[in-house]
């Protein structure tokens, strides 16, 4: 199964797109799931072609950080307001996260896939657009399913599949259209950033 999961990794990396951010504003709560069972929830703030996100299961009070993304710069930054902390994320990190708030474009990988567009559906009453992606990787066929939310443009849901199996999901929910805070978006003053070391470095 861990060969699964980083063949999923690639797979996401590979549908990332770079395009040009909308004026949606919104909050939601995102709900991912793993095969497991194990269920993350996360409160998502999006305004100004900047994504907030909040983790709502706290592991311990120095981990209780938060994420921005910036969806025309394509960085992913990491900040913690108990030490007074943020961490750039690797360009890789960064677009795994991107992707699901990237507009405009069909969630469609450039090349090594089967993209289809199976028409309109609904997302917890919202319209979408649903699109199933098929690809080979290392001898399993992987079926990703994305709903792309027909007004906001973003991906409210997606579905990764190996065989029969939903091997990780991701859904946007209780979605509320209108302005966020700008001070949500930003790096709070006084905090310093933190490197991660390099192997071997």
């Amino acid at each position: 199964m861990q060969g699964v999961r980083i063949v999923i990794v690639t797979f996401l990396v590979a549908c990332a797109f770079a395009v040009a951010a909308r004026a949606q504003e919104f909050s939601a709560t995102g709900v991912a799931r793993d095969t497991t069972g194990h269920v993350v929830k996360s409160k998502i703030y999006m305004s100004g072609g900047k994504v907030r996100l909040d983790p709502q299961e706290i592991v311990s009070a120095n981990e209780q950080a938060y994420g921005i993304l910036d969806l025309a710069q394509r960085t992913s930054t990491v900040i913690n307001p108990n030490l007074k902390t943020y961490i750039q994320q690797s360009p890789i990190q960064a677009r795994q996260s991107l992707q699901f708030y990237a507009t405009g474009a069909p969630p469609c990988p450039p090349t090594g896939a089967t993209c289809k567009d199976d028409g309109p559906d609904t997302v917890n009453g919202r319209g979408a657009e649903k699109w199933e992606i098929s690809q080979s990787m290392q001898g399993q066929t992987l079926l990703t399913r994305v709903w792309v939310d027909t007004k906001l443009h973003v991906w409210t849901k997606v579905e990764v599949m190996a065989g029969t199996v939903i091997v990780m999901s991701n859904e946007l929910q209780d979605i509320h259209e209108g302005p966020q805070p700008a001070s949500l978006f930003v790096i709070p003053a006084g905090f310093r950033e933190m490197t991660i070391p390099r192997p071997g470095g």
